[in-house]
């Protein structure tokens, strides 16, 4: 298990003993799931995020549900990763959740540039990441993915 400790952030691969601890970080935290999914997050959410991955027939070689915990301990945000999706060097950022009293304080910024840069240590040169632009109709939102080289990669 990775831990990946910081100033302000504790970055740390999540296991089958988080999932009540990620369910219930769902529950409180649920923007991501009203607007793509239109419904709050179900009773097994954490769970089928810990159980999802890629398509049979798209080449893969890990994928990891990574949690965000500041110095109080507390869970306050997520990311599913999927390392060497399809090509070598390529990873996938599919989930990127911060509690939402955090929005708007540069928190998520700043997990994610730590989340990037675990990614670049690890191996990955190719980000992959998944969007969602939702709209106040969940029905409206779409989704795209876009791949950009890592500019970490690059130092």
């Amino acid at each position: 298990m990775t831990t990946v400790d910081d100033d302000a952030h504790v970055l740390r691969e999540l296991g089958a003993g988080d999932v009540a601890e990620v369910q219930r970080f769902f529950e409180r935290n649920p923007e991501y799931f009203l607007a793509v999914n239109g419904e709050p997050p179900g009773a097994d959410e954490a769970r089928n995020e810990f159980a999802d991955v890629p398509p049979a027939g798209m080449a893969y070689r890990a994928m990891s549900l990574l949690g965000f915990f500041d110095r109080a301990g507390e869970l306050i945000g997520v990311a599913t990763i999927v390392a060497d999706f399809i090509r070598p060097h390529v990873w996938h950022v599919g989930l990127f959740i911060v509690a939402s009293a955090l929005h708007g304080s540069g928190v998520a910024h700043a997990l994610y540039r730590r989340l990037e840069r675990w990614m670049v240590a690890q191996g990955a040169r190719w980000l992959r990441l998944a969007w969602s632009r939702a709209t106040s109709r969940p029905s409206a939102s779409g989704s795209a993915a876009a791949t950009s080289r890592c500019a970490s990669a690059d130092r």
